[in-house]
Parts: structure tokens; C-alpha cells; sequence
């Protein structure tokens, strides 16, 4: 049954959305994991090939140096591609054209990106913790005092004494049902690689088949402003940027 199908059979789009996204995201996790596979069978397929064609040389024979480099150049663009998608997944921005999969390439990405890996916070007394236990306690305390209830009486007794108000056509504005197109700028407006919840589900995938994924997401966000809470993962979208 396709995702879709699945909606009868849910208690509203709220809970229907969840589902599909585990549903996608575990086709997106399988199908990566088919084409890796395939990926290191031909890599496999193209070696045995060309030892081959080296073989009939040491046997004597003639060697077929036609056959041996186009062999290597699919080598070298299945290695292309490797590192590329190492960048891609490293986030990394700089490559050279001409740069494969080798010791050098790597090395130059894992140092840059072991650059900025934090190895250890600061606590509230300015004594600087790096033991996991410790770093831990550290960020949960920030957090915890950062989002815990505050008393806003003396916000509140601020904004009265404001004159100016919000004027009435921006108001009106505010107040109209979110659109597609509003949903879309925001989702443009993230960095690539950012992923807008916990789902794993990132905004590459939601601009490739917007279409059929932005009615959705409109009716979704449509039903949680109506209801007044969000469920799920919807409550993490914290990186989605306002419409």
C-alpha cells in the first residue's frame, strides 16, 4: 500500500504525516543502502576486468589498451563520485576537479572538519569541563535554565505603555491561511544539508518533490494552527525559518 493509501486509516493528517515520514524515510535509508551495494559490486566488476586484461599481457598475450582505459575511466569516475559524496555528506567546500578518492583528499577533509569539533563547554562558574559526564550536565543545565518559566509581569507592564500598534492591513495580512508559496520560502531559505525536524528528512527532499510533498505540508501546518498544538516531530521543526 502506498503512503497515501494509508490515510483512511489514520486519525487525522496529523498522525497519517508521521507515518508516511517514517514510511520515506525508510524506502530513502534502503534505497541508499541498494545503490552502495551496486556501487561496490561494479567497482568489484571493472577491477576483475581490468586484471584481466593485465593478466593476458603477462601471459604472453596482447593487451587491449582500448579495453584498459576505458576501464579506468569509469574507475576513475565511480571514484569521483565517492568523493564527492564524501563532501557532500562532510559539508565540506572546497574540491579540486580533478581530485579522486585518495589519502590526501581525506586527510585534508578530516583535519578541517576536525577543526571544528568542540571538545569541551564552559560551565557557569567559567571552569571549562571536557569529561563526556560532564559536558553533558553542562549543556542540559544551559538548556534547562535557558527555557524554563519566567515571570513576564514586568514585559507585560512594558508593553502597555506602547503606543504604537501593528496597523490594521498587516494585521488582516497576518491573520490569512498560510499558502504553498509562503511554505516554499521558507524551505528555500534553509541551508542545504539542514534537515527541518528529527525525521531525518532533509530540505533536499522536500524541494525535489515539492509538489507533491507542499499541499501536504500546507494542510498539516493548516491543521496545527487550527488545533493549537503540534504532535510528533512536527514539535522539533525548530530550523524551519518563518514564512
Amino acid at each position: 500500500m502506498g503512503v497515501l493509501g494509508l490515510k483512511p486509516l489514520c486519525q487525522g493528517i496529523l498522525e497519517w504525516w508521521e507515518v508516511a515520514k517514517d514510511r520515506i524515510k525508510t524506502f530513502c535509508l534502503g534505497y541508499c543502502k541498494r545503490k552502495a551495494r551496486q556501487s561496490k559490486r561494479e567497482v568489484f566488476h571493472l577491477q576483475r576486468l581490468l586484471e584481466r586484461e593485465y593478466a593476458k599481457g603477462n601471459c604472453g598475450s596482447t593487451i587491449n589498451q582500448d579495453v584498459c582505459d576505458s576501464l579506468k575511466a569509469r574507475l576513475r569516475h565511480v571514484s569521483e563520485g565517492k568523493a564527492r559524496a564524501f563532501l557532500a555528506r562532510s559539508r565540506s567546500e572546497f574540491i579540486e576537479q580533478s581530485e579522486t578518492c585518495s589519502a590526501a583528499f581525506f586527510s585534508s577533509v578530516r583535519e578541517k572538519k576536525a577543526r571544528q569539533v568542540v571538545t569541551g563547554f564552559r560551565d557557569s562558574q567559567g571552569i571549562v569541563v571536557t569529561e563526556e559526564c560532564q559536558v553533558v550536565r553542562v549543556a542540559t543545565d544551559h538548556f534547562r535554565d535557558s527555557f524554563k518559566e519566567k515571570d513576564v509581569g514586568r514585559g507585560d507592564d512594558f508593553l502597555e505603555l506602547l503606543e504604537r500598534q501593528v496597523p490594521g492591513d498587516i494585521v488582516q495580512a497576518l491573520e490569512l491561511p498560510l499558502t504553498v508559496s509562503e511554505l516554499e520560502g521558507a524551505l528555500n531559505r534553509m541551508n542545504k544539508g539542514k534537515v527541518p525536524g528529527i525525521d531525518g528528512l532533509p530540505v533536499e527532499l522536500y524541494a525535489k518533490f515539492w509538489s507533491i510533498l507542499g499541499p501536504v505540508l500546507l494542510e498539516v501546518l493548516t491543521e496545527v494552527l487550527q488545533a493549537g498544538e503540534m504532535s510528533g516531530s512536527l514539535a522539533t521543526w525548530g530550523d524551519l525559518p518563518p514564512v
